[in-house]
């Protein structure tokens, strides 16, 4: 009795511990994922969104950088456009003056002439008053008696030289009139043709007026339009400034949330290396049996399957490597009938080639527990197949199995 009630104990205690096993497979498949997945997930959608806004502004920098541009060759094009009109309004102003100069120096002209004319026309009165004296002097004397002693004998010599005297100062007196009718008449030509002058130069000042006032007209347009140019290349240079402003604050945050990105990659790959070195030498052997030499093919070189090949007897039993949930449990085609047993942590066993399968999918099973019966391997028929893999992919197989 004694002994019956030691054996009851101590499967009571085996079963115990199974179900405790089961309990904490079930809770380290469910906690398989890190905890620390859920953190670098929002990171990288911080990190992609970051990505997408410094896109954005790298696009409106450029934009608005492209439109200083274009508003800078604006400015600088109106700038050059109110030189060159500035320019040619001096040119304007200095043909103004030089025509108000030839102007002021035909009215000064004209002025002169007008003295000039006066006087000529002074002399010109003298002359005909002396000449009307001198005919109503001869008029007053026209008696003949009058010329009576001028005729006698001894005074001839002198009456002809009083003759001949008044017949010259007749005869100047006329020459000078007509010398100062021609001045006159030539000052009068003169004057006409200064006038003319005056006015055609007075209707080119006018022209030269109405060209400068349109001209005074187009550099305040200018004007205008540079102190537009140059509030819209400030509010440019502005957008430019705060939106550089803006992209180095995103990059700044970038590189800081990257480096914390990869300071958790690298804890990460630290832990899932401490965690892996956990897992090295920690599975059972499935099977009893000798590794095929021509599987032990290093990871990276080619091969049919990846894992080992174990050569065993008829009906050998089967079991689990390590605790874990039957992930798959059938036919796959170049396996044969095969038992896949998620182990978490992304682990995974592949047993294939076996002749019959004992668990179902679904199934959680401990460590050594039997699931399948393998194949007895022949010269020409398949050993039994067995792979470990991480993350679905293989890995050296004999690292992670304990030694025999």
């Amino acid at each position: 009795m004694r002994r019956c009630s030691g054996r009851v104990l101590v499967c009571v205690a085996v079963r115990v511990l199974q179900v405790v096993a089961l309990v904490a497979l079930v809770i380290q498949l469910i906690l398989s994922t890190p905890v620390c997945a859920g953190i670098l997930e929002d990171a990288e959608e911080t990190l992609a969104e970051l990505a997408g806004r410094a896109q954005r502004i790298r696009e409106s920098l450029s934009q608005s950088v492209q439109r200083e541009d274009e508003t800078a060759s604006f400015l600088r094009a109106r700038q050059l456009e109110l030189e060159d009109e500035q320019r040619k309004l001096q040119e304007l102003a200095d043909s103004a003056r030089s025509i108000e100069s030839e102007i002021d120096a035909l009215k000064h002209s004209l002025v002169l002439q007008e003295d000039e004319a006066r006087l000529l026309a002074s002399s010109l009165d003298t002359t005909i008053e002396s000449i009307q004296m001198q005919l109503r002097y001869l008029q007053r004397y026209t008696r003949v008696e009058d010329f009576l002693p001028f005729f006698a004998t001894e005074s001839l010599v002198e009456s002809a030289v009083t003759a001949r005297s008044l017949d010259h100062v007749l005869r100047l007196t006329e020459q000078l009139a007509n010398e100062y009718k021609v001045q006159l008449d030539r000052l009068q030509d003169k004057r006409e043709e200064l006038m003319r002058t005056m006015v055609e130069l007075e209707s080119k000042q006018a022209e030269l007026r109405e060209v400068r006032a349109k001209q005074e007209t187009r550099i305040a347009s200018l004007n205008s339009s540079i102190v537009a140019a140059r509030a819209a290349l400030e509010r440019a240079k502005s957008e430019t400034a705060g939106l550089e402003a803006m992209l180095i604050e995103i990059e700044e945050r970038t590189a800081e949330l990257q480096a914390l990105v990869e300071e958790e990659e690298h804890r990460i790959a630290e832990a899932a290396r401490l965690a892996n070195e956990d897992w090295l030498g920690s599975f059972l052997w499935p099977v009893a049996g000798r590794v095929a030499s021509g599987s032990l093919v290093p990871i990276g070189h080619d091969s049919i399957y990846p894992g080992i090949d174990i050569v065993v007897e008829s009906s050998t039993t089967v079991v689990a490597a390590k605790s874990g949930q039957v992930s798959h449990s059938g036919w796959i085609d170049g396996y044969g009938a095969t038992v896949v047993i998620n182990h978490g942590s992304g682990y995974s066993t592949i047993y294939s080639h076996c002749r019959s399968l004992l668990v179902a999918t679904g199934d959680f099973v401990i460590a050594g527990e039997p699931i399948a019966e393998a194949n007895q391997s022949t010269g020409s028929g398949p050993s039994f197949h067995f792979e470990i893999r991480k993350d679905g992919k293989p890995v050296e197989t004999l690292q992670y199995l304990c030694k025999q």
